[in-house]
């Protein structure tokens, strides 16, 4: 997942002109999102979020019921 808002601005030469958002970070992590970390000039792409649902205590109904109806079809195709 990635949240689409900024976490700190640089100028051109690289240097911060902005805070860092380390509160964006922690609202995410509260959330059972997974953090990469961050990387600078991407040397593996992108980085990502992750969310790891806890299934504990879900039957495979109450599982199912859980996503949208195109989760739903993705799940069944899988």
């Amino acid at each position: 997942m990635k949240p689409y808002d900024i976490y700190q601005v640089f100028n051109s030469k690289g240097e911060p002109i902005s805070t860092e958002k380390k509160e964006l970070v922690s609202m995410l992590t509260n959330l059972n999102y997974q953090f990469d970390g961050l990387q600078k000039d991407y040397p593996e792409g992108e980085g990502d979020w992750h969310f790891v649902k806890d299934l504990n205590d879900l039957t495979e109904e109450i599982l199912l019921k859980s996503f949208t109806k195109q989760g739903k079809s993705l799940v069944k195709k899988g």
